[in-house]
């Protein structure tokens, strides 16, 4: 397969365009470097052109490196040698060590492993001590090329590759610019109106419905509601504290008094459940980090109960200690998805839809976008600038030509 059929077949580029890839190609010296190669364009064309002559070069020689050598040796992939396997799982091991001394959730240690186990099978037997940093950039590239993955999952990937080599092998890596990065799109937030949020609420029951009504009410995640404890709510000053959040960040947002009531009836469910553990006595629930061991009974007490613990026990994955956990997510999702089907609401709404109304209806309100920022938890105002562009068509007060007609 030659390099113009592979473009055509894999359909990267518009069909159109195929003939100028093939022209930046023919200008590149086998060997030169992507650096040295744009640098040597900078003297001739234009930024645009020549962000189009990298491109080429870099689907080029992935073509090259990692396509053809496939295409044309399809017997060259060998099988894991017995080694080979018991230094992997002698890794994983390592692996979870470094990534709970660094304090990383377990859905970061979890999904991170996933994506070092595809690196894996991509490797198709190779030494893990053999691997250069070419293979990284096949790896990533195949995953925009091959896989079509959006941009931030080719992202995640890099990160717990960069992880593992980094963290736990203590090998460096660098020279990665020549990967092909997956095409960003901008995506809007889907956002809810304030009468599809109400009909959304009304269509829930019981404590799914106390947690997307706190959703709404604060702007917290899925994982920060359910990972909520006693202690965190201030019923005094209406505040809600958030530990542990994304970034291992902790913060103040909004509890309404609106809540008050039925976070009390909530409060009184949790702590009967608490009562019954401590007179069965039970292992007690997670505390993070050294606190057990600064404060060995701070796992018995009421402050550090969850908020919205499960009814019954289960297996923690990282310890193997059995104890009482918070509500699994999924319950909380599935919940939200019938409840849209019942609501004949039309958009694809989840739990973290009514993340995106609360900082949305927020700015339509008028409140300042930092102010917002914080309440959300995010570190870069960019981010949060996103939702000024969902509601930025309603503030404007502009009528359509239309209704003049």
């Amino acid at each position: 397969m030659t390099f113009a059929q592979y473009l055509e077949q894999k359909a990267l580029i518009p069909e159109g365009k195929i003939r100028y890839y093939l022209r930046w190609v023919s200008f590149y010296n086998d060997g030169e470097s992507l650096h040295d190669f744009c640098h040597r364009l900078g003297e001739r064309y234009t930024s645009g052109l020549i962000e189009q002559a990298r491109h080429a070069v870099k689907l080029y020689l992935y073509y090259n490196d990692k396509v053809k050598d496939i295409t044309e040796n399809p017997s060259s992939q060998s099988p894991e040698s017995k080694q080979s396997i018991e230094r992997w799982y002698s890794l994983e091991k390592s692996f979870r060590t470094r990534m709970r001394l660094k304090h990383r959730s377990w859905q970061t240690e979890k999904t991170y492993w996933i994506w070092i186990q595809r690196y894996r099978r991509f490797l198709s037997g190779k030494d893990l001590k053999q691997t250069t940093n070419m293979d990284i950039v096949n790896y990533l590239s195949s995953l925009a090329v091959d896989g079509n993955v959006a941009p931030a999952t080719q992202e995640l990937a890099f990160n717990a590759i960069l992880f593992l080599y980094r963290e736990v092998l203590n090998r460096s890596i660098e020279n990665l610019d020549v990967a092909i990065r997956s095409r960003k799109t901008r995506r809007l937030p889907e956002v809810l109106t304030r009468g599809e949020v109400s009909r959304l609420i009304q269509n829930l029951n019981g404590v799914n419905k106390l947690m997307a009504k706190l959703i709404y009410a604060s702007g917290i995640r899925l994982n920060e509601c359910l990972s909520l404890r006693v202690k965190d709510l201030d019923f005094e000053r209406q505040i809600l504290i958030v530990r542990n959040g994304k970034g291992d960040k902790d913060r103040k947002t909004l509890l309404p008094q609106d809540l008050h009531h039925d976070l009390q009836i909530q409060l009184q469910h949790a702590r009967r459940l608490w009562e019954v553990d401590r007179q069965s006595r039970s292992t007690g629930v997670e505390v993070p980090y050294a606190i057990q061991r600064k404060y060995p009974h701070a796992i018995f007490d009421w402050s550090w109960f969850w908020l919205f613990p499960s009814s019954r026990y289960s297996k923690n994955p990282r310890t193997g200690n059995y104890g009482r956990f918070h509500l699994y997510p999924t319950t909380f999702q599935r919940s939200i998805t019938q409840a849209v089907k019942l609501a004949q609401i039309s958009k694809k709404a989840s739990a973290h839809t009514l993340r995106h109304s609360f900082a949305t209806h927020l700015l339509e309100a008028g409140y300042d976008i930092r102010t917002i920022q914080k309440l959300l938890g995010h570190s870069r105002l960019e981010t949060t600038m996103i939702y000024t562009h969902v509601a930025e068509i309603s503030s404007l007060g502009v009528h359509s030509p239309l209704s003049s007609l």
